[in-house]
Protein backbone atom coordinates (compact mmCIF):
# COMPACT_ATOMS: atom_id res chain seq x y z
CA UNK A 1 0.00 0.00 0.00
CA UNK A 2 1.10 3.33 -0.69
CA UNK A 3 1.11 5.61 2.12
CA UNK A 4 3.24 9.00 0.99
CA UNK A 5 2.91 9.47 -2.87
CA UNK A 6 5.13 12.36 -4.42
CA UNK A 7 3.73 13.97 -7.29
CA UNK A 8 4.97 13.95 -10.42
CA UNK A 9 3.34 13.45 -13.56
CA UNK A 10 4.00 12.55 -17.17
CA UNK A 11 2.25 13.92 -20.11
CA UNK A 12 2.14 10.84 -22.89
CA UNK A 13 -0.27 11.13 -25.78
CA UNK A 14 -3.68 10.47 -25.36
CA UNK A 15 -3.37 10.90 -21.60
CA UNK A 16 -1.03 11.55 -18.35
CA UNK A 17 0.35 9.17 -16.58
CA UNK A 18 0.94 9.86 -12.26
CA UNK A 19 3.60 8.71 -10.08
CA UNK A 20 4.31 8.60 -6.60
CA UNK A 21 7.19 7.13 -4.80
CA UNK A 22 6.74 4.32 -2.77
CA UNK A 23 9.87 2.93 -0.01
CA UNK A 24 11.69 5.16 -2.41
CA UNK A 25 10.29 3.23 -5.19
CA UNK A 26 8.66 4.75 -8.29
CA UNK A 27 4.85 3.29 -8.83
CA UNK A 28 2.20 4.22 -11.32
CA UNK A 29 -0.10 5.60 -9.11
CA UNK A 30 -3.49 6.46 -11.69
CA UNK A 31 -3.78 7.01 -15.72
CA UNK A 32 -6.03 9.43 -16.74
CA UNK A 33 -6.99 9.34 -20.38
CA UNK A 34 -6.78 13.35 -21.64
CA UNK A 35 -7.83 12.49 -25.25
CA UNK A 36 -11.60 10.95 -24.50
CA UNK A 37 -12.62 13.77 -22.49
CA UNK A 38 -12.85 17.01 -22.69
CA UNK A 39 -10.36 17.90 -19.89
CA UNK A 40 -8.51 21.27 -19.05
CA UNK A 41 -5.04 21.38 -18.29
CA UNK A 42 -5.54 22.97 -15.04
CA UNK A 43 -8.68 20.14 -14.59
CA UNK A 44 -5.79 17.41 -15.14
CA UNK A 45 -3.34 18.86 -12.68
CA UNK A 46 -6.14 19.40 -10.47
CA UNK A 47 -6.60 15.22 -10.57
CA UNK A 48 -3.59 14.39 -10.49
CA UNK A 49 -2.58 16.37 -7.26
CA UNK A 50 -5.78 14.80 -5.87
CA UNK A 51 -4.75 11.51 -6.48
CA UNK A 52 -1.03 11.68 -5.18
CA UNK A 53 -2.48 12.91 -2.23
CA UNK A 54 -4.91 10.21 -1.82
CA UNK A 55 -2.93 8.16 0.35
CA UNK A 56 -2.31 10.88 2.70
CA UNK A 57 -5.95 12.44 2.51
CA UNK A 58 -6.88 8.61 3.38
CA UNK A 59 -4.49 8.08 6.13
CA UNK A 60 -5.79 11.64 8.50
CA UNK A 61 -9.70 10.41 7.34
CA UNK A 62 -8.72 7.78 9.99
CA UNK A 63 -7.40 9.48 12.37
CA UNK A 64 -9.74 12.29 12.32
CA UNK A 65 -12.15 8.98 12.83
CA UNK A 66 -10.23 8.10 16.07
CA UNK A 67 -10.33 11.47 17.32
CA UNK A 68 -14.06 11.59 17.36
CA UNK A 69 -14.93 8.49 18.60
CA UNK A 70 -12.84 9.72 21.69
CA UNK A 71 -15.31 12.84 21.49
CA UNK A 72 -18.40 11.00 21.43
CA UNK A 73 -16.92 8.27 24.14
CA UNK A 74 -16.53 11.13 26.41
CA UNK A 75 -19.56 12.75 26.05
CA UNK A 76 -19.04 16.12 23.37
CA UNK A 77 -22.08 17.11 21.44
CA UNK A 78 -21.85 17.75 17.91
CA UNK A 79 -19.63 15.06 17.18
CA UNK A 80 -22.01 12.28 15.95
CA UNK A 81 -23.00 13.62 12.36
CA UNK A 82 -19.31 14.31 12.07
CA UNK A 83 -18.15 10.81 12.86
CA UNK A 84 -20.93 9.26 11.24
CA UNK A 85 -19.81 11.34 7.38
CA UNK A 86 -15.90 10.46 8.17
CA UNK A 87 -17.02 6.93 8.74
CA UNK A 88 -19.41 6.86 5.11
CA UNK A 89 -16.27 8.12 3.37
CA UNK A 90 -13.88 5.57 4.95
CA UNK A 91 -16.57 2.95 4.22
CA UNK A 92 -16.31 4.33 0.15
CA UNK A 93 -12.51 4.28 -0.27
CA UNK A 94 -11.83 0.79 1.87
CA UNK A 95 -14.84 -0.75 -0.35
CA UNK A 96 -17.68 -0.80 2.16
CA UNK A 97 -20.91 0.83 1.14
CA UNK A 98 -20.97 3.93 2.35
Amino acid sequence: MIRKATFSKWWKVGGISIYGKNEGENCKIAEIETDRFDFQKQDVDDCARLIAAAPELHAQAKVLERLLTELAMQGETGTDEALEEVREILAKVDGGEG
